[in-house]
């Protein structure tokens, strides 16, 4: 059901990053190898649409290899400090490291940042729950 609602939000907006991630991630989550080939296929799409000082980030955010993304997610949110989803994706990549407070930290930012920003609310409050009480 999720994959075909983000495929007809790639129709309705094709220039729509947060689409292409999305699927690629649920593609990802499956583990089918069938279907890695489109995650990835996704995942670029999605990062050639993402503004400059975002694509490394993202491109690291979703890397099997994210300690050696962190200092490239690092240098995306100095880059601008107010791209309040550089944040959201570094705290992707302090996730996959197992820093939760750094990634909540991140995740806060970007909320706060943009607080209509879905992702960093529900990013953070995935972190939180996985944090426990």
């Amino acid at each position: 059901m999720a994959i075909a609602a983000f495929k007809r939000a790639i129709e309705a907006d094709a220039d729509f990053t947060g689409s292409y991630s999305n699927l690629a991630l649920i593609y990802e989550d499956r583990v089918i190898s069938r279907r890695r080939k489109l995650s990835c296929g996704l995942r670029s799409n999605a990062i050639r649409r993402t503004p400059p000082c975002g694509q490394t980030t993202a491109r690291y955010s979703t890397s099997r290899k994210p300690g050696a993304g962190k200092a490239r997610a690092g240098e995306s949110v100095a880059a601008d400090p107010t791209y309040a989803s550089a944040h959201n994706n570094l705290g992707a990549v302090y996730g996959k490291l197992g820093q939760a407070a750094n990634e909540i930290a991140s995740y806060r930012k970007a909320a706060s940042l943009d607080p209509g920003y879905a992702d960093a609310r529900h990013n953070l409050g995935l972190a939180l729950l996985r944090q426990g009480p």
